[in-house]
């Protein structure tokens, strides 16, 4: 897992070919709250997503809003887009080309959490 965070609270991670086999989402779910950043989550490299995974991105996605934080998901491969949209998730989460439209996106669209 790469993760570098940036001076404008945000927060990268490059997540493994499967994340599921890592910790690096429960990792992440864990410190959301106390970090209070923003998150881009890098799909490049993801080959399988399991249930569970999409489990802990629902959880992180309520944990983050619940702060006045965003999570947005970038380079995500087209078999893994398949998978946000057959079971319905594809307008839950912010989706982004890559790293910088997903910085760009943050920039200008402020929390719209209460």
């Amino acid at each position: 897992m790469n993760v570098h965070d940036s001076l404008e609270q945000t927060r990268v991670i490059a997540l493994p070919s499967e994340p599921h086999m890592g910790h690096e989402l429960e990792t992440t779910i864990k410190n959301a709250s106390t970090r209070g950043q923003n998150i881009i989550l890098d799909f490049a490299r993801v080959e399988i997503m399991s249930s569970g995974t999409i489990c802990s991105l629902m959880i992180l996605e309520r944990l983050l809003n619940g702060i006045n934080r965003q999570l947005v998901l970038c380079a995500v491969p087209a078999s893994i887009m398949g998978i946000f949209r057959l079971v319905g998730l594809q307008g839950l989460f912010v989706f982004a080309e890559d790293e910088g439209a997903a910085r760009d996106w943050l920039q200008h669209h402020p929390c719209p959490c209460p």
